[in-house]
């Protein structure tokens, strides 16, 4: 899965994730014993299977050994359990079948992975898979390339790492669930990975923040054997510069190796300037006399499985040199078998060089104990746990984070079995089987308690919907208020106001409401059933707004009549010019020291005026000896709603007077109600307000 980019060869400076195999073919030494006849030049192609026994490669034509320019197919045949992943060696790529051209000797590797059981992480065919997280530490000193770059990886899969480091800055390690000091990094996806790629800012001698910079010397052996081409060249780099090293050798000459700081047969080959570097390039004469050689090839898998030692080193030996072959298996890693140019499991094993040899050293990842983590909770249905990393099934030592989660109405009590106290999240470490039981306790609910009255006592009732009066805290509990016969719900008090009927309460704490009624029956002082009963327009010079009143049968609040003002503030150009009055002369003094006045009163829209200095309603009252108190003023449109009956309350034991110059309240002999613009504002209104059951 993923083989393509996996192989992925443009990224410059990160090898191959898979084994690739570099045949190194020379050209024989041996002169032929006939003359005069023309041989075809034939190739050998080698086919390895990873792991062993996991398949089979069907060859097309079959043979393995082929004319020069021969288009061979191959097939890849999975065996029961295991499903073909990707080709290796001198192919790459997941195509099955593919081809390869024989222009030259060849060695394939046809990679499987299981497809179940217990031992790869998939189970009856589902295939697993996990996460790769890497950071950088410190932010902003570097970048990683991931090869290939996925969300998610396939159990198996192998991913190849690149860290490259930022100018000023230096490569250091990996850390986390990988410590190394490789670059680039081969990782095998075996378990969701969090790594980290350190760095560190280079050093130099200016100061001041200076890039430090290494110088790479080259030497050729002998001298005149060839040459070694810098990419990128100069031979003086930024610390932590990746330098790709190629040696060309000149006509009778065959490249052998590298020695100093960089050693092995590999051509190209790339080093890290991390400090001032020696290299030495060393060739071989092959003619003329010349000592014949060979060259040994040696890789390992998985990449990160081991390394092979050879005894003597060098990679490059003289015909008939026997060569000493070491597996050394990785941290959590055996030695398998060698496939290519050496079989079997022997090791060490020795091999004589009589031709160019690729051998591969196969290891594989040694089964870790495994141990499952079981988990209930109590009571059945009070909540769950969710378990970090998930699966239930974990390698020895790993740290498992358990995070209870409680239903609706139940709360975390503690942890029991192989895990206890309250904390929550905890964790706990897998050495061995277990078993936790996360216990949870129901939640006790608050109740409320919500009170209902009526006013007055007789006028009507409450319904509460859900009935009861005893709740469970954020009930959401709806009120209706039902008159009885002769009375009008106006409106709620308490822990509820307003006019709404029906509305809603919120039982967040004990509550009370009162559902206030009047009678429908007009009794009041002034009802103006008759007529106007006495009042009038205020006919003082600054007080005309309100030019005429007069009875009105199609409007009432109560009964079938209103009084009906007819107002035009426009009269009057000068704001404390424009109001206008009208009032009732009781004739006899009255003691309203203590009183309750009431009235209904219903306004337009229209006459809100300037709306940020609205138009206002007083009620003012006026002694024997004509002196006023004028009730404070009420914004129509805020404190008197428009286009409804709205009540109208003066309580002169508390009122804050708006205006008072020493009117006596228990010789009231005037009462009246004062319309005027508001503030400094020139707004004017022209139409109707209507006066209704005027009270005390």
């Amino acid at each position: 899965m993923g083989g393509d980019k996996f192989m992925n060869k443009k990224i410059k400076y990160i090898t191959p994730l898979l084994l690739v195999v570099i045949l190194f073919t020379t050209c024989s030494q041996k002169k032929s014993s006939s003359t005069g006849s023309t041989q075809t030049q034939q190739y050998t192609l080698t086919v390895n299977v990873y792991p062993s026994g996991s398949g089979s490669v069907v060859l097309s034509p079959s043979g393995g050994v082929y004319t020069a320019g021969t288009v061979v197919t191959l097939t890849a045949v999975p065996n029961s359990g295991y499903s073909f992943n990707m080709w290796g060696g001198d192919l790459s790529g997941s195509q099955n079948p593919t081809t390869i051209t024989m222009n030259s000797n060849k060695t394939v590797i046809a990679q499987f992975v299981s497809s179940g059981g217990s031992g790869g992480g998939d189970s009856g065919g589902t295939t697993t898979y996990y996460t790769l997280t890497v950071n950088i530490s410190p932010t902003g000193a570097g970048s990683v390339i991931k090869n290939p770059d996925k969300q998610q990886y396939v159990a198996g899969e192998v991913v190849e790492l690149g860290a490259i480091p930022n100018s000023g800055y230096q490569f250091l390690n990996w850390s986390g669930d990988i410590n190394s000091t490789d670059n680039p990094l081969s990782v095998t996806i075996t378990t969701n990975i969090v790594l980290t790629a350190n760095f560190q800012q280079a050093g130099g001698d200016g100061g001041g923040g200076s890039v430090t910079t290494y110088s790479l010397s080259v030497t050729i052996v002998p001298n005149g054997g060839g040459s070694v081409v810098l990419n990128p060249a100069g031979g003086t780099y930024t610390a932590g510069t990746q330098v790709t090293l190629t040696a060309v050798a000149s006509s009778g000459y065959v490249f052998s190796g590298w020695d100093g700081d960089l050693t092995g047969i590999q051509n190209p080959a790339t080093i890290v300037m991390d400090a001032n570097k020696t290299v030495v390039a060393t060739f071989q004469q092959t003619g003329g006399g010349g000592v014949t050689t060979y060259s040994l090839n040696v890789s390992v898998v998985p990449t990160e499985g081991g390394s092979v030692s050879l005894n003597p080193s060098g990679g490059v030996y003289v015909a008939g040199t026997q060569v000493t072959l070491t597996a050394i298996p990785n941290s959590g890693y055996v030695f398998d078998n060698w496939i290519g140019d050496l079989t079997g499991t022997q090791n060490p094993a020795t091999i004589v060089m009589d031709s160019n040899k690729t051998i591969v050293a196969v290891f594989s990842q040694q089964q870790q104990q495994q141990y499952t983590l079981t988990t209930s909770v109590s009571p059945s249905g009070a909540g769950s746990v969710l378990l970090d990393p998930a699966g239930g099934v974990y390698t020895a030592g790993t740290q498992v984070t358990l995070t209870a989660v409680a239903n609706s109405g139940y709360v975390f009590s503690n942890w029991s079995g192989d895990l206890t106290g309250t904390q929550n999240p905890a964790t706990i470490v897998m050495d061995s089987n277990k078993s936790v039981t996360a216990n949870f306790t129901q939640q006790q609910t608050q109740q409320y308690t919500l009170t209902t009255s009526v006013s007055p006592s007789g006028a009507g009732s409450v319904l509460l919907n859900p009935p009861g009066g005893t709740y469970a805290a954020g009930t959401v509990v709806q009120i209706t208020a039902q008159a009885n016969s002769g009375y009008q719900f106006v409106n709620w008090s308490g822990d509820v106001t307003g006019t709404s009927n029906p509305t809603t309460v919120l039982m967040d704490r004990n509550k009370t409401v009162t559902a206030n009624f009047e009678s429908t029956a007009d009794n009041s002082r002034y009802s103006f059933e008759t007529g106007v009963q006495g009042w009038v327009a205020q006919t003082y010079q600054d007080s005309q707004a309100i030019t005429v009143v007069a009875q009105d049968t199609t409007k009432a609040k109560y009964g079938t009549a209103s009084l009906r003002c007819t107002v035009d503030l426009r009269e009057y150009n000068h704001p404390n010019n424009s109001k206008g009055e009208t009032y009732v002369d009781m004739q006899t003094a009255q003691n309203m020291s203590n009183s309750i006045v009431t009235l209904w009163i219903w306004v337009p829209s229209t006459a809100i005026g300037d709306p940020l200095q609205p138009n206002g309603i007083q009620v003012f009252f006026k002694d024997s000896s004509w002196r006023n108190k004028y009730s404070r003023w009420r914004n129509i449109g805020t404190d008197i709603p428009t286009e409804e009956w709205v009540q109208i309350t003066v309580n002169t034991a508390t009122e804050q007077w708006g205006y008072d110059d020493g009117a006596d309240l228990s010789q009231v002999r005037l009462i009246g109600v004062k319309i005027g613009t508001g503030g400094t504002s020139t707004a004017t209104f022209s139409g109707y307000i209507w006066i209704d059951s005027v009270n005390w």
